[in-house]
């Protein structure tokens, strides 16, 4: 992973970004790299993390997106507000996507059992292909969709 992280790192790309955006692709390089060593299926390849919020990802060929929520901006509506449907749409057209991912990221350190229902996530299921709870601190991921 280190190898890696410093390779998206040194790119053109992510030296034009401001500090805040830097530190924002820095969250979001570590949750893609997590989130990838922790889903058990085939070899999965990062292609993109820089060019979107959408990370772009390879699996057996197929160019997939996945993009990554905080779970508390969903338990707390902002996620229903901000949620870019368009923008992420056109994304997944323009990149020629065979599935796009949404991954809702629990990162606090509370054991508290988080409950999604599947009826909250309808309103998603035209947009993403699948709907994840991420885990972060104890590397476990909970397929909601």
């Amino acid at each position: 992973m280190i190898l890696e992280f410093n390779n998206w790192i040194h790119t053109a790309a992510f030296s034009k970004l401001n500090a805040k955006q830097k530190n924002d692709k820095l969250i979001q390089i570590i949750d893609v790299n997590e989130f990838i060593n922790g889903y058990n299926a085939e070899k999965i390849e990062m292609v993109d993390c820089l060019s979107s919020s959408v990370n772009i990802i390879s699996i057996k060929d197929k160019l997939s997106g996945i993009v990554f929520y905080e779970l508390d901006s969903f338990l707390n509506q902002t996620f229903h507000k901000n949620l870019a449907s368009d923008l992420l749409s056109s994304t997944k057209m323009e990149k020629n996507l065979h599935e796009l991912w949404l991954i809702f990221v629990k990162d606090d350190y509370n054991e508290t059992k988080t409950n999604i229902k599947p009826t909250e996530l309808s309103d998603f299921k035209n947009l993403f292909d699948q709907i994840f709870l991420f885990d972060f601190h104890r590397s476990s991921i909970e397929k909601l969709v």
